[in-house]
């Protein structure tokens, strides 16, 4: 019987754990090639930028690439004098006996210049994913990248929206127009092991318990101090509303938030719970009346995606996170600005609505309209969508 090879992806990604990525590295670049592993085989490119180390260090490993390099865009366009480092490196370390079928760049203004030049090299279509903290922060953008940035979600042959606020900006910043079938609105989503677990879950919750899950180390960005203003405003009319906080917080910041905290008169309604792996955060999640976060240029916040496959409602602010997703309209409520009247108004309209929303997230579920946030689901929605671009069935 013959045996015909898989469709093989070269993923470029500096979001990828490895020898020299931060210990908190997001994982869900990772989750999307495993869970696709069935279908696509991949090589991984995980190019980090590290100034300590001007001659740079190379690390290959169980089909991974990983290299530190003091400047890698500087090799990534083909009109420098290095134009043709990534190409030649990953020839000579990952594709010597198989080329790859298609190059997949996760980040549109790094890695995507990088894959840009590697796909060429190999004839290859090339994918982008979108995201939007970091593609739409303003020191990635000046008047001489927004061609460049044109040119690679034009040249691409998919773009992958992981931030969907995103596109917004870059109709106005640059004028790329979405394009269907090429286009397409892609949520992270919960590893198999997580969402399975999570099912068949008590109903029963606190009515006037809220969560906040995020990084509280960056609880200015988060907005916490405007949410934690909010709650003591609806605590006028609801005096047993409580908020918890889960997050990884150095012993600075937690005093930074434990002082607004006391300011505010909300001792004792507020819990600053720490860091928790994400089995526990989801454990958790089902005795919340909902999840509230507030992350301004947040790429996706993928705890929205826990608390949805949870059943468990939430708060999100517009041109933000989930904005613009699908799901987060039928589990979610959005929130316009930044500012505590908007904010409480936002809250309390959760708390009136949870139960309603909840009875709303079962029926999409039920409907199958929540599986792309599942990693069969959103794994089923990337294959199709590079078999496409490959013309396979």
């Amino acid at each position: 019987m013959v045996t015909i090879a898989k469709p093989m992806g070269l993923h470029v990604t500096s979001d990828y754990p490895g020898p020299f990525s931060p210990a908190g590295v997001t994982v869900a670049v990772k989750d999307l090639i495993e869970a696709a592993r069935e279908d696509l085989d991949a090589l991984v490119l995980v190019p980090r930028r590290d100034i300590r180390s001007v001659k740079g260090r190379i690390i290959c490993k169980e089909s991974c690439l990983y290299v530190s390099k003091f400047d890698p865009l500087s090799t990534a366009s083909p009109s420098s004098a290095g134009g043709s480092f990534w190409p030649e490196l990953v020839e000579r370390y990952l594709c010597s006996t198989r080329r790859p079928s298609f190059v997949h760049s996760h980040k549109l203004s790094y890695e995507a210049r990088i894959g840009n030049a590697i796909a060429k090299q190999f004839g290859v279509p090339h994918l982008i994913t979108v995201r939007g903290s970091s593609d739409t922060n303003s020191r990635n953008h000046w008047p001489w990248t927004d061609r460049a940035y044109r040119d690679l979600l034009c040249g691409s042959q998919k773009n992958f929206w992981l931030s969907v606020w995103a596109q917004a900006f870059f109709a106005s910043r640059i004028g790329y127009r979405i394009s269907p079938g090429k286009d397409i609105d892609f949520p992270n989503a919960v590893p198999a092991a997580l969402s399975t677990r999570m099912g068949g879950r008590s109903s029963a919750y606190n009515p006037a318990s809220l969560v906040c899950v995020c990084r509280l180390d960056d609880y200015q960005q988060k907005g916490i101090p405007c949410l934690l203003e909010s709650i003591a405003a609806e605590r006028q009319i609801r005096p047993e509303l409580s908020l918890d906080l889960i997050g990884p917080c150095s012993p600075r910041n937690a005093t930074a938030i434990t002082r607004i905290v006391a300011s505010l008169g909300l001792a004792g309604a507020i819990a600053l719970l720490g860091p928790m792996t994400r089995q526990q955060v989801m454990e958790r999640l089902h005795g919340y009346a909902g999840l509230v976060m507030l992350g301004e240029r947040e790429t996706f916040g993928l705890v929205y995606a826990e608390a949805a496959v949870c059943g468990v409602p939430f708060v999100f602010l517009r041109n933000s996170g989930v904005d613009g997703h699908h799901f987060a309209n039928v589990c979610g409520i959005g929130c316009d600005r930044m500012d505590v009247p908007t904010v409480r108004a936002a809250v309390r309209e959760l708390l009136e609505q949870a139960p309603e929303i909840r009875r709303r997230i079962v029926a999409a579920r039920g409907a199958g309209l929540l599986h792309t946030l599942t990693a069969a689901g959103q794994s089923k929605s990337y294959v199709q969508a590079v078999l496409s671009t490959l013309n396979l069935p």
